[in-house]
């Protein structure tokens, strides 16, 4: 269980005796309900409090362990921990696949009053794709701020592509179309290898029409106004 933990006298007990009460019941003291919150790592990141507690547990599925609650030393004596059947883990505890799916509860709760609990099950095994798979084409992305820029970073990629026989293409043309921000001077063309990239980078660099190309800038150039609002809490408006 990924709680708010709010670390507070108030509400720790609250926040632990509801998940007692609602997980706790029957189970056998070997059986005991993991409980820890990640405020322990970031501190609490209010409107973003959840989405990192989230994001912990998808992390602790796929690496398999429910990492230490770090600074834990002593348990609130506000709760009846024995009763309530809960733990707090102070090491890494292997949580691994099994015949029963592995399933978690993220508590978050917000200032405006509004609490949510999700619950969070592993996602069914990806079958492992073969290594030797490769792609026919790849799809290599190029975008600017302005067209000399795109100039500029068509010159720069065909240097970088011919000076390094050493790189995975596909790797390549994926970086660019999802790591990299997406300006409105764009490029893009689809290439089956390397080498065959940088003949056509040179061909553009050359003036030369290709057929493979695609090059166009978004239309809507205007600048958009912009305002600034402070509302305090109350920021619900469009």
């Amino acid at each position: 269980m990924e709680a708010h933990g709010s670390g507070t006298a108030l509400g720790d007990p609250i926040e632990l005796g509801a998940l007692g009460a609602v997980f706790g019941g029957d189970r056998e003291e070997d059986q005991r309900l993991w409980v820890a919150s990640v405020k322990t790592n970031i501190g609490h990141l209010e409107a973003a409090a959840g989405i990192a507690g989230l994001s912990k547990v998808v992390m602790a599925l796929n690496a398999g362990k429910i990492p230490p609650h770090l600074h834990f030393k002593n348990p609130t004596p506000h709760v009846n921990w024995d009763e309530l059947k809960l733990r707090v883990p102070t090491d890494a505890v292997p949580w691994e696949r099994g015949d029963r799916p592995r399933i978690a509860g993220v508590s978050s709760f917000g200032f405006s009053g509004t609490n949510v609990h999700c619950i969070i099950e592993e996602p069914p095994p990806v079958p492992e794709r073969d290594a030797d798979w490769k792609r026919s084409q790849h799809l290599l992305t190029l975008s600017a701020k302005s067209a000399a820029a795109l100039d500029s970073m068509v010159e720069t990629y065909h240097a970088h592509l011919d000076a390094r026989a050493d790189l995975d293409f596909g790797d390549v043309c994926y970086t660019a179309g999802t790591g990299r921000t997406h300006f409105d001077h764009r490029l893009a063309f689809p290439a089956a290898a390397r080498e065959d990239a940088v003949e056509i980078l040179r061909r553009i660099q050359a003036g030369e029409e290709v057929m493979e190309v695609s090059r166009y800038a978004v239309s809507g150039d205007e600048e958009l106004a912009v305002a600034f609002l402070f509302t305090g809490q109350g920021s619900q408006y469009v």
